[in-house]
């Protein structure tokens, strides 16, 4: 199973996402547990929580930390 993690402070733009990963996985027959996040800390906190993500889709443009923050750190974690 691929676990994609999903990070946007808008949650309309998580939602969009979710349907497109979700009809994509579908479409080539991959089973994928998708967590979605609404901040940096919220997806570091799920990485810890739950262990590392195959893929994340992360927003540069995050409040708090930005996406650039949350990816550097998720780098020096894993």
């Amino acid at each position: 199973m691929l676990r994609i993690g999903i990070c946007d402070d808008i949650r309309e733009e998580v939602e969009k996402q979710e349907k497109q990963v979700r009809q994509i996985t579908y479409q080539i027959g991959i089973r994928a547990d998708i967590r979605k996040c609404y901040s940096g800390m919220d997806l570091l906190m799920e990485i810890e929580l739950s262990g590392q993500f195959d893929i994340i889709l992360l927003d540069i443009e995050l409040g708090g930390m930005n996406g650039i923050e949350t990816a550097r750190q998720i780098r020096e974690s894993g």
